[in-house]
């Protein structure tokens, strides 16, 4: 099993995918909402095993990311990769506020006072797809850009979705 701390993910992000991936420490409910009203993708490290999923294998996993893809009044929308029942289950702010986590390579296990979030720009990698001409970067870019749509990064994008 590989893990990588945010700061990884966030530069795989930005090497792999062309989009614009920045880390936000100590992020708060407001940063999550004014990110996902300002139309970008966020990314949240946590301990799985405080968050209090019931569909996780127990005890669930140690260290977990998580794609937040909206919010109501009193809790957040994800799309959780680690279970079947993922799409648009929901937290409470504070339930994944209060179960920080980052890799800590140095250690093996989770840096548990580190309180991390990805914000990823959508449009970025769009207008970069829109602006090559190559064919065979075309065929490139759209491979990745069906990835990113399979992954739920680019929900909400287009008037009628992906």
């Amino acid at each position: 099993m590989l893990d990588t701390t945010t700061a990884e993910t966030a530069e795989t992000i930005r090497l792999f995918y062309h989009l614009q991936a920045t880390v936000v420490s100590n992020y708060t409910e407001k940063d999550i909402k004014d990110a996902l009203n300002a139309n970008k993708i966020v990314i949240i490290s946590v301990n799985g095993r405080l968050i209090g999923n019931p569909y996780y294998k127990q005890p669930g996993p140690i260290y977990h990311m998580l794609v937040i893809r909206g919010y109501t009044t009193t809790q957040l929308i994800t799309n959780d990769p680690g279970t079947k029942n993922g799409e648009n289950y929901k937290y409470s702010f504070s339930t994944l506020k209060n179960a920080p986590a980052d890799w800590n390579h140095a250690t093996n296990t989770i840096d548990e006072n580190k309180s991390l979030m990805i914000v990823v720009s959508k449009w970025f990698y769009l207008l970069d797809f829109l602006a090559l001409r190559s064919a065979s970067i075309l065929a490139l870019m759209a491979r990745r850009f069906a990835v990113l749509c399979e992954c739920g990064f680019l929900v909400n994008i287009l008037p009628n979705g992906p």
